[in-house]
């Protein structure tokens, strides 16, 4: 799409690009506010560079996202618009206040039905999923979505796990109705620092009966630049010293998956896509 036949009323493409850029990167807030917004929403990743912050207060991110908002409406831009509806879908499935979901579920639901947007589609559909709308797989769903739709949570949490997303993995455990793959995600969300996804996930193990859930991390565990948890920090010492995964396992005396997960969430807290690279930024944190 020509950006600036989406200008709306911007008076010029620098216009557009400064007034809409920068509020979808708070947006992400909605869904990470206390958190780590790219790892909560990594949907805006790659938007702009380098990414401006939401602070960490819920009603900073919900003027973010209005504003973010804003600009979506006036740009129109299925580009931008679809990233701020996700972002206002989900923000409304973590908080149970579906009013939050503005007009976007029927306004995506019209505008991703085209050629060329199955993924946004699929994602779409599950989030709405998630919010309580009837939903199912599309011809030509890609995967994980269509796992999801089918209800398959755990094919979906593998692939999101291989696609290197501990968080849309820890939330297909989170959906599964089962005590076990539930206190994992809550495991591995609590490592994201993704506050409003642990409430929830919390809400829901209370439901399924468990009465001692897992202590939150303490807020000294936080301290450290990357906001590595006491764990995460043990593990990459370990990863420093080119122990693998399963070594780590039999070290620590938990299961493989478990540090999978921490190694997972140690690379998104970092930014980093390799061990090798955690590894290089580990004396950071001595």
């Amino acid at each position: 799409m020509n950006a600036g036949a989406g200008r709306g009323g911007y008076a010029s493409h620098a216009d557009f690009v400064r007034g809409f850029v920068p509020a979808m990167w708070l947006a992400a807030g909605l869904a990470g506010a206390g958190g780590l917004a790219a790892v909560a929403l990594p949907r805006v990743r790659g938007l702009t560079d380098p990414a401006p912050r939401c602070e960490n207060d819920a009603r900073d991110a919900v003027s973010a996202g209005a504003l973010a908002a804003r600009h979506a409406t006036m740009a129109d831009v299925l580009e931008w618009l679809v990233p701020t509806g996700l972002a206002h879908i989900e923000h409304a499935w973590l908080t149970g206040d579906h009013g939050r979901a503005g007009p976007y579920p029927g306004l995506l639901l019209e505008r991703t039905d085209r050629p060329g947007l199955l993924v946004q589609r699929g994602e779409l559909l599950v989030y709405l999923s998630r919010l309580g709308y009837p939903a199912k797989p599309f011809p030509g769903c890609p995967e994980p979505y269509a796992a999801a739709l089918r209800g398959d949570w755990r094919s979906a949490a593998d692939a999101w796990l291989d696609e290197g997303d501990p968080y849309e993995h820890a939330l297909e455990l989170a959906g599964s109705g089962q005590v076990e793959p539930a206190l994992e995600a809550l495991t591995i969300l609590d490592g994201l620092g993704a506050t409003p996804a642990v409430a929830l996930v919390r809400g829901r193990l209370r439901e399924l009966g468990v009465t001692r859930l897992p202590r939150r991390p303490q807020p000294g565990t936080l301290t450290n630049p990357a906001g590595l948890t006491d764990r995460q920090l043990e593990i990459l010492r370990l990863v420093t010293a080119g122990l693998s995964n399963a070594e780590i396992a039999q070290r620590l005396v938990v299961s493989p998956r478990t540090v999978d997960h921490h190694v997972s969430a140690i690379l998104a807290k970092l930014g980093v896509a390799t061990r090798r690279e955690a590894a290089a930024r580990a004396a950071e944190f001595e």
